[in-house]
């Protein structure tokens, strides 16, 4: 049973230092429960678990390094956070 407060899994901290989380800016869950993270520069994801499964960079251009996360079907759409 969780207590109010109490955090249910905790995912990229120490350990594999591909997991490693800067300042998670978004986060989605997909319909097969893994857990795509938007983090400076790069998307993580985690499995259903919280095991580190892949990532991918996101490459700067200008103020583009955080955007935002929405999965559709079985595709991770990345839009800009200042409504580009």
């Amino acid at each position: 049973r969780l207590r109010r407060g109490e955090p249910a899994e905790v995912i990229g901290q120490a350990g594999d230092p591909r997991a490693r989380l800067d300042q998670p800016m978004d986060v989605a869950v997909s319909a097969a429960g893994e857990i795509y993270v938007v983090d400076i520069g790069s998307v993580l994801v985690f499995g259903p678990n919280g095991e580190f499964r892949r990532s991918w960079p996101i490459p700067r251009s200008g103020t583009f390094y955080a955007p935002h996360i929405a999965l559709v079907g079985q595709e991770a759409w990345l839009s800009h956070p200042e409504g580009g």
